[in-house]
């Protein structure tokens, strides 16, 4: 037998043997109560990671895109984080699937966060990056239009809010990257700072 409430799930099973199974946002506790077992699990918010790239080539300039899904403004290179990827590799990734660039990742200049409800609550990592190698072209699936421009110029078109800041930034000299600490020595996670 099993009852739905609201937000939590409250499922009553009379077995010996059982097998969890469970999605991302959710957590369990197993209690034991004398002859079943009873599952609680709390839905979280849906969350989304997203990492984006201020790739710098020569030190006055950047690489820029255009997306479809909003080709009227450009903004730095990004994606969505992959199960198993840590953020550097994320931006590797993504910057080669949609540009054709390799690239090097520095450090993290910084982290915005907002609530959509397609995204849910999304976080979003900007790396600065060098650039390394290629020849910028858009994959035409996601990316329309990429280019790397002049800093300066780059801030006279019409350009996202973060890309702006972060530009701005860089060209300011008042940019602190976190980076991640490899005396930290630890195999399942990272510490940036």
């Amino acid at each position: 037998m099993s009852h739905l409430f609201a937000s939590n799930l409250l499922v009553c099973i009379n077995f010996i043997n059982l097998e969890i199974i469970t999605e991302n946002y959710f957590r369990v506790s197993v209690e034991k109560t004398k002859c079943r077992i009873i599952i609680f699990m709390k839905n979280y918010p849906k969350v989304t990671i997203g990492v984006g790239g201020l790739i710098v080539r020569n030190k006055n300039e950047a690489l820029l895109i255009k997306r479809n899904s909003d080709p009227s403004i450009w903004t730095i290179p990004s994606g969505y984080l992959e199960d198993k990827e840590d953020l550097f590799q994320t931006i590797k990734r993504e910057l080669k699937e949609e540009t054709g660039v390799n690239i090097k990742p520095k450090g993290i200049l910084g982290v915005r966060q907002r609530f959509t409800e397609k995204e849910g609550n999304n976080l979003w990592i900007v790396v600065l990056c060098d650039y390394l190698s290629g020849k910028e072209k858009p994959d035409r699936n996601e990316i329309l239009q990429t280019k790397f421009m002049s800093l300066d110029d780059a801030l006279a078109e019409k350009i996202t809010p973060v890309t702006k800041h972060v530009i701005q930034l860089y060209i300011k000299n008042k940019i602190k990257i976190l980076r991640s600490q490899k005396s930290f020595n630890q195999t399942n996670y990272k510490f940036f700072s």
